[in-house]
């Protein structure tokens, strides 16, 4: 089979490799799409992983073509999502039903080859049948509209509330939608990036200029007061500062947003903290075990049902040979890109 393979920093190599022979309880899956996530971009060119070779990729899907002794053989031709944290299933949180937070865990992508490949070995635990109505290129969409669901979760938006997201790429975009879903009375989604509002805008969303004021905005909206949840997932120092000024007395603050390099708190934002008694809620991964708030079902079928709004979404596809030029584009700047597909069945 073709495969990207990451062999160092910045060494990524499309070649034929063996195809995945699938143990006792493992399925082979045939990836239909794969999402270049932001957390894969330093993987490539960056700090690095864990090991060399692997191949990367998490935010997949695609359809069972093999399946091990101990799977049953039903799964064979099934199209399925694919949960990239493989949990060890013994230490106390996975005990408690929270995998995210398993001390031993595997990931797809990461620790062990992911989806950037015209093949992918898995656990058969680790796949979930979509229903006919998802695309392929919404299937991969999956992994992100679970976080964003597990964010609005965590951070307990509630009916009527007013809600600032800051930050317009995949997940601060689903982060906004699942907030509208969740009943919040007013959703505002802001950006820097004109492409970003406007794609949010094809999304429903009610967006706002994060270069102009966007507290002074929501304290226009509330009369002073602030809004409930404030979640930022832009990952900037600027957008986690002005959370904290946007958020009401007793409201909350989700961070989702990875910031590269450190933050310095203000002594103005502490004490915003400190008098406003603010709950600051950090967001990870996402459930997958608990019911009835399974986020992986949930997102599922919420994609599948067109209650998340996912092309607008999607800006570029590549096939499996031009990742190379994708990476390359995502890394350089130098054109906007909102979700970056590969599309390893495809060629350019």
């Amino acid at each position: 089979m073709k495969a990207a393979v990451l062999h160092g920093r910045n060494d990524l190599r499309v070649e034929t490799i063996s195809d995945p022979q699938p143990g006792s309880a493992d399925v082979v899956v045939d990836v239909a799409a794969c999402g270049i996530c932001g957390s894969d971009l330093p993987r490539f060119a960056g700090t690095g992983i864990y090991h060399y070779p692997i191949i990367c990729g998490h935010e997949t899907g695609g359809t069972v073509s093999a399946v091990g002794p101990g799977v049953a053989a039903n799964l064979r031709g099934q199209r399925v999502s694919v949960i990239p944290l493989i949990p060890c299933g013994t230490c106390r949180y996975c005990q408690a039903r929270m995998p995210f937070h398993c001390a031993k865990y595997d990931f797809i992508g990461s620790r062990r080859d992911g989806g950037f490949a015209e093949r992918l070995l898995v656990p058969a635990s680790n796949v979930v049948g979509v229903p006919p109505s998802l695309t392929d290129a919404a299937m991969a969409m999956t992994e992100p509209a679970a976080v964003a669901c597990h964010c609005v979760r965590a951070a307990q938006v509630s009916t009527g509330d007013v809600v600032l997201v800051f930050g317009g790429g995949a997940i601060g975009n689903f982060i906004a939608q699942w907030a509208k879903l969740a009943g919040a009375g007013r959703v505002i989604l802001a950006d820097l990036r004109p492409r970003s509002l406007a794609i949010a805008a094809q999304c429903g969303l009610e967006t706002c200029d994060a270069g102009a004021d966007p507290v002074g905005v929501i304290r226009q909206l509330t009369d002073g007061r602030g809004a409930d949840v404030v979640v930022e997932a832009a990952g900037a120092a600027a957008a986690t500062t002005a959370a904290f000024d946007a958020v009401r007395r007793k409201g909350t603050v989700a961070l989702i947003g990875r910031i590269n390099g450190d933050y310095l708190l203000p002594a103005a934002t502490l004490t915003n903290i400190l008098r406003k008694e603010i709950a600051i809620q950090g967001v990870w991964g996402f459930d997958h075990w608990r019911q009835p708030h399974n986020d992986w079902r949930l997102a599922c079928d919420a994609l599948a049902a067109g209650r998340l709004v996912v092309e607008p979404l999607i800006t570029h596809r590549f096939s499996l040979s031009e990742i190379g030029r994708a990476i390359q584009m995502m890394t350089s700047g130098r054109e906007f890109y909102c979700k970056v597909l590969v599309m390893p069945q495809e060629e350019a």
